[in-house]
């Protein structure tokens, strides 16, 4: 049997306002939204699909982190230790390039006067893109995908799935339908791809910095060290990579089993993502 991966758990970190502090207004307050913001979840869900949700929304926190020490705060403290933190890194560098485009895309919106953006600032377009992110993530761990295994898929097919993502970036096409339910983030790329297109600095300096940070997260996933957390009879286990490969079970700390069963965000969007 392989030797099984360590899973990382939120570890306490120092108090919101402290964190937020050396954000400039408005980015301060949606920051603190995006840090505290609980997720509700109006359904019943197994243990281990609660380690699943957890452990999601446990990596985009931990990606802001890093976002907020390389935008705001250089000296900020990334919680847990460091050779865990350093392994969100490369989603770090994702967020950091959805907040790029959404800061360019808010300012250069005039470009495309057909494509209306109805968001105050930047920071508020940023924030609502941040949780479409987690809730579609959230949702599809709990109700997978019918043409996925009931367990969820295989690493194999995660990284087939964003291959095919990265290849419509490049070819200039947005993955997200009209009738998305990630309405903010369709309309980021739908803004995004046209300003792309029409300006070669744009595309230089953004469109192709964003594919390279989704491609760098593609490149970590397809790693041994990176373990495939799935559920199974309704527990959670982590599955080891590589030769003589095994499954170690992944038990919910009690604290969050707590947080997670007094919910109600996620029912909205339960049947939109349904099919």
């Amino acid at each position: 049997m392989g030797r099984p991966k360590k899973v990382s758990v939120p570890i306490p970190t120092k108090p919101i306002d402290e964190i937020i502090a050396p954000i400039p207004i408005p980015w301060n307050e949606v920051v603190k939204e995006m840090l505290s913001r609980p997720i509700k979840i109006q359904e019943s869900i197994s243990e281990g699909q609660s380690v699943l949700v957890n452990a999601r929304i446990h990596a985009w926190k931990m990606a802001l982190h890093w976002l907020i020490r390389w935008e705001w705060h250089p000296k900020h403290k990334i919680p847990g230790k460091r050779s865990i933190a350093e392994g969100y890194i490369p989603k770090g560098r994702f967020l950091q390039e959805l907040f790029r485009l959404c800061e360019r895309c808010h300012a250069f919106q005039s470009a495309a006067p057909d494509i209306i953006i109805p968001y105050p600032h930047a920071a508020y377009w940023f924030g609502i893109v941040f949780w479409e992110h987690i809730i579609y993530e959230v949702q599809s761990a709990i109700k997978p995908s019918k043409k996925r295994e009931p367990k969820g898929p295989k690493k194999e097919v995660v990284l087939q799935e964003r291959r095919e993502l990265s290849r419509k970036y490049r070819d200039f096409q947005n993955p997200l339908p009209d009738d998305s339910v990630m309405e903010s983030t369709h309309k980021l790329y739908k803004l995004a791809l046209r300003l792309a297109e029409s300006s070669d600095a744009f595309k230089k300096n953004y469109w192709d910095k964003f594919i390279e940070a989704w491609e760098a997260e593609t490149k970590q996933l397809d790693t041994p060290a990176f373990g495939r957390l799935f559920v199974e009879d309704g527990k959670a286990y982590m599955q080891a990579s590589g030769p003589g490969r095994g499954k170690m079970y992944v038990a919910l700390p009690p604290l969050l089993k707590s947080e997670l069963e007094n919910s109600n965000l996620l029912s909205i969007y339960s049947k939109a993502f349904s099919d």
